[in-house]
């Protein structure tokens, strides 16, 4: 084995949100092995996010925290930010594989300079309902004006969950490695106080707690406007 990468590094805006990581190995021959159930996962901050067992990050409070997943000797990290300095103000719309999507409640949050990226992370996140089951909608990006293409380990993502009493299911755009998965999202302005932009994705399947995700997302027609 030659190196691990770890994917699906984001940004966390409440405290019970989560993300999946992924852990992917390169072998000595070129190709990869996903282990990311076999890699031993630690938190550089678990008063502010824990990982579990499976590489599953929990938001806990504000700061800015490194996943490491180790396998076999080899390490490697990602980072989690946590910022709890949201709004509620903005609107975020779109089809989700033709059916309307148009979010009662909208967070936004805008990160300081983080390591490799000057401009900071923009993440919008929208909500279908109050209670279950009800789908999140989320978008993150470099926090600079212009146009993304987001796919596996890239910066930024588009991720939808089904969330119910039972199950939590999660699509993305590859950004926590589901296989195929894609976006492009342009953001249009931004302010000190605020932000719009259009967006679409193709969803692939990825992680489900208490069941399996399966089948593309298409997200067509979305766009977002918020206020900081």
């Amino acid at each position: 084995m030659s190196s691990i990468a770890v994917s699906g590094g984001t940004i966390l805006s409440s405290a019970g949100q989560t993300v999946q990581l992924v852990a992917t190995v390169t072998l000595s021959d070129g190709t990869t092995q996903n282990v990311t159930t076999t890699a031993t996962w630690q938190s550089s901050n678990s008063g502010a996010a824990t990982v579990s067992a499976g590489g599953l990050v929990t938001a806990v409070a504000a700061g800015t925290v490194t996943i490491t997943a180790t396998y076999q000797g080899k390490a490697g990290t990602t980072t989690v930010v946590l910022s709890f300095a949201s709004s509620a103000r903005g609107t975020m719309t779109a089809a989700i594989d033709g059916v309307a999507f148009n979010a009662i409640t909208v967070l936004a949050t805008k990160t300081g300079a983080i390591p490799n990226l000057p401009s900071g992370l923009l993440g919008v996140a929208g909500t279908s309902a109050f209670t279950s089951p009800y789908l999140v909608l989320g978008i993150t990006i470099p926090a600079a004006v212009g146009s993304y293409s987001l796919g596996f380990l890239s910066v930024g993502s588009c991720n939808l969950s089904q969330n119910s009493a039972a199950s939590v299911l999660h699509w993305g755009s590859g950004g926590s490695g589901e296989v195929g998965g894609s976006a492009t999202v342009t953001l249009t302005t931004l302010t000190a106080t605020g932000a719009t932009g259009t967006f679409s994705c193709t969803l692939a399947p990825g992680a489900g707690v208490g069941g399996t995700p399966t089948g593309t997302k298409v997200v067509t027609n979305g766009a977002f406007s918020v206020t900081f």
